[in-house]
């Protein structure tokens, strides 16, 4: 177990961001300093930490297919700020793992919101491995196709964070998250602290640009996982299918 304190530096030098010394500087004034603790094997219990009523939960895989692959990181931001941008992240390693640890399941299946980026992927993967139905969710890809604002290409998450100057960035995803913490570079670090930030604030604005009736019909939707199979159906998204 470790405490690394990354400072709004540590990050952007990570990102290796490119554009104008402007852009710099506004995606610079983003950027908060990320409490993250790393830890291998469980999360720390909901009664040791307050997670709040939301958290933005993400995994890192050595491949696409959950069958096959093996699952090694469950990232969870929390503690948010007024604006969305999450200011605390666990970042727990669960590669030795062959049943869902207990506070992460505690975690995963409870009352608190989840947000993720890929529903289909995530609990496809969470569920295949360890039998574990995260609920309820709120998947930003599905909002973002909702909203109809920004497509319908597998990137349109892209668009969004470009739109609010949010780094994404999936250039270290296929680093050996397997490997211990302490054979972890500093880059890979970053990477897990700030995958975890801004997922309330992604979500916020998603949801002020959508429909009451939209919203209406996928909050009903997501709140339990099965259905997210459903609207994935409904909305044609065949090409994210991994299972």
């Amino acid at each position: 177990m470790g405490l690394n304190r990354l400072t709004e530096k540590d990050i952007i030098l990570d990102m290796k961001l490119k554009g104008t010394k402007k852009k710099r500087e506004n995606i610079y004034s983003l950027l908060p300093s990320v409490e993250t603790l790393f830890i291998d094997g469980d999360i720390p219990s909901l009664k040791d930490i307050d997670y709040g009523k939301i958290v933005h939960v993400d995994i890192e895989t050595s491949g696409l297919d959950p069958k096959r692959d093996s699952l090694w990181v469950v990232k969870v931001g929390y503690a948010p700020l007024k604006d969305g941008t999450f200011t605390k992240a666990v970042v727990c390693r669960v590669a030795d793992e062959v049943s869902c640890p207990t506070n992460l399941r505690q975690l995963l299946t409870g009352n608190i919101s989840k947000i993720v980026h890929n529903a289909i992927f995530d609990s496809a993967w969470l569920y295949t491995k360890w039998k574990v139905q995260t609920e309820p969710i709120l998947c930003t890809k599905i909002l973002a196709r909702m909203t109809r604002k920004f497509g319908n290409s597998y990137g349109n998450l892209v668009k969004v964070a470009s739109e609010l100057e949010v780094p994404k960035s999936k250039s270290l995803t296929m680093s050996p998250w397997n490997e211990k913490f302490e054979d972890w570079s500093p880059q890979m670090k970053n990477y897990c602290s700030y995958d975890v930030v801004f997922g309330l604030k992604i979500f916020n604005y998603l949801k002020d640009i959508t429909s009451k009736d939209q919203f209406e019909r996928f909050s009903n939707i997501c709140k339990s996982w099965m259905y997210v199979y459903k609207l994935l159906d409904y909305m044609d998204y065949r090409d994210l299918r991994v299972i």
